[in-house]
């Protein structure tokens, strides 16, 4: 191995041990607590080490989303389409919460990056989940989204619930609870569907 190919890996590893640690900071504290100051602390090097691959803490919330949205986006294709297109999308909506379930600083990282103040920030990955679900919206024929416009204000009420209940799951110790959740997201869902199909 070269001296240009040594540098070029030991630069990837130190990409990857910052993200890696930014995400772990997330996922335990929460975003308030990501600041280029701590993750310096938490990987033992200066914070000019970080200012090296990140010019602020903004752009490494964008890759840590990008992150999150590649990983929801592999999830949702493996969602098998259905005859049924209303129960098509209750299967990406079962999948998306499974996926941020599993991954609670996602709905952080994506409510920054993805409905932040930059429309030209949101990772492509995550646009691309949004057409699974607008493709899966228009096969459900609801007469009321007739518009593209009306079809993203439709997701952008799906999402609402989504984040709400994924919220209210985060604080539910008990598998009752976390199975009321998920029973109200559901019907909360297929009561949008008839109010639009109407």
């Amino acid at each position: 191995m070269g001296t240009q190919e040594r540098r070029q890996k030991e630069k990837e590893a130190m990409k990857r041990l910052i993200l890696d640690t930014a995400m772990d900071v997330v996922h335990k504290k929460g975003l308030c607590y990501l600041t280029i100051r701590n993750l310096a602390e938490q990987i033992e090097y200066s914070p000019s080490i970080i200012y090296e691959y990140f010019e602020n803490k903004e752009l490494i919330c964008k890759e840590l989303s990008a992150l999150i949205c590649s990983g929801l986006l592999c999830a949702l294709k493996k969602v098998p389409v259905r005859k049924d297109p209303e129960e098509y999308l209750l299967n990406l909506v079962r999948a998306n919460v499974d996926f941020l379930n599993k991954r609670p600083q996602g709905i952080e990282l994506l409510t920054m990056v993805c409905f932040g103040p930059d429309p030209s920030q949101v990772p492509k990955e995550f646009l691309e989940a949004v057409e699974l679900y607008k493709h899966a919206l228009k096969k459900c024929y609801c007469k009321k989204l007739k518009s593209t416009e009306e079809l993203e204000e439709a997701l952008d009420v799906i999402r609402s619930l989504h984040v709400g209940m994924l919220t209210l799951s985060k604080y539910q110790a008990s598998v009752t609870g976390l199975k009321r959740i998920g029973n109200s997201l559901e019907n909360g869902i297929k009561t949008l569907l008839r109010g639009w199909k109407n």
